[in-house]
């Protein structure tokens, strides 16, 4: 019989909000469940960066960001938006690209 896997959960230690480039970002320290089956202990605790998306998606509003940030605090900076918030690859995108492979 295999035991089942805990679904992870959060206990939030600390808060600050502040804003970063223009957008508002919630920093959050957090004790957080592993989610093995055999533990019960929380672990951290860890810093994570909440925030809205700048793109809306098709229904409804722009989509929660969240980004794993460490044991440390540090404030996220413009590479680390970027990294996360890639646009898609439009039509004009993937004809550029073909062409520059070719």
């Amino acid at each position: 019989m295999t035991k089942k896997k805990k679904k992870a959960g959060k206990l939030i230690v600390q808060t600050k909000h502040e804003a970063s480039l223009g957008r508002n970002v919630t920093y959050q320290r957090e004790l957080v469940l592993c989610g093995k089956a055999d533990c019960n202990k929380r672990h951290g605790p860890y810093w994570y960066a909440y925030w809205r998306a700048r793109q809306k998606e098709l229904f409804g509003a722009a989509p929660l960001r969240k980004m794993y940030i460490g044991k440390t605090y540090r404030r996220l900076g413009s590479a680390d938006f970027a990294r996360i918030e890639k646009p898609p690859l439009g039509n004009k995108r993937r004809r550029a690209l073909h062409k520059g492979a070719a």
